[in-house]
C-alpha cells in the first residue's frame, strides 16, 4: 500500500499501526512521489511478509541477506528433485553438485560482465570469510601500507592484523563530509 487513495481506504491496514494511519495519509499528501514505491511495498508483503508478521526490521545485509519466499520455494523444489553430493568427489551426485556450483560461478561472473579467463568467483559463507581470504592472500610486505577508514565492518579491521604480521604499516584515513568519501589529498 503506497497510494494515497489506498491509504485513505484502508484504516485497518495490518502493515501500519492504526495510530499511524492518519500520519501516513498526510505523508503521502506531502510526498506524492512515494507512491512510486508501491511495487516495493508489495514485494515486501509477498516475499518478506515474515518481517511484518514478527514486527522486525532487518538491516544486516553485509552479514547475510534475507531469502525471499519465492527463493525458498525454488530452492526446496530443486532439493526435492535432485540428489546432490560433495562437489569435491567424482560420483554422479557429486558431479551434479559440481555442475550447479560451476553454473552459479559462471552466472556471477557474467553478472559482473567478465569471465573465468579474467577472474575466479570464490564462494564463502559470509563477508567475514571473504575478507579473511583477502587478508590471507594479499601480498602484504615490510615497507608496504594498508589504509582503511575509521568506521569499517569488523572483518575489514581484521585485515590489518595480516598486514601488520607481514610488516606493513596501517593507516586510518578520515572521510570527508557531507558525502563520506575518502579525502584524496590525505592518500
Amino acid at each position: 500500500m503506497s497510494t494515497l487513495a489506498q491509504a485513505e481506504k484502508q484504516v485497518d491496514n495490518p502493515y501500519i499501526a492504526a495510530e499511524m494511519d492518519s500520519a501516513y495519509v498526510e505523508f503521502l499528501r506531502t510526498h506524492p512521489e512515494y507512491e512510486a514505491t508501491g511495487l516495493l511495498d508489495e514485494w515486501r508483503k509477498t516475499e518478506y511478509g515474515r518481517l511484518d508478521e514478527n514486527k522486525q526490521i532487518y538491516l544486516d545485509y553485509t552479514g547475510g541477506g534475507l531469502y525471499g519466499v519465492s527463493q525458498l520455494r525454488q530452492h526446496t523444489a530443486m532439493l526435492e528433485k535432485n540428489v546432490l553430493g560433495n562437489p569435491h568427489s567424482a560420483n554422479p551426485t557429486s558431479l551434479a553438485m559440481t555442475d550447479l556450483v560451476e553454473e552459479t560461478r559462471r552466472y556471477v561472473l557474467q553478472y559482473f560482465n567478465t569471465n573465468a579467463e579474467k577472474y575466479t568467483a570464490v564462494f564463502t559463507a559470509n563477508a567475514s570469510g571473504a575478507l579473511k581470504l583477502v587478508g590471507e592472500a594479499y601480498p602484504f610486505a615490510s615497507g608496504g601500507q594498508y589504509a582503511l577508514t575509521f568506521d569499517n565492518h569488523n572483518s575489514v579491521n581484521g585485515i590489518r592484523e595480516f598486514a601488520r604480521s607481514k610488516g606493513a604499516r596501517v593507516h586510518y584515513v578520515p572521510v570527508g563530509f557531507p558525502d563520506l568519501r575518502l579525502e584524496q589529498d590525505i592518500l
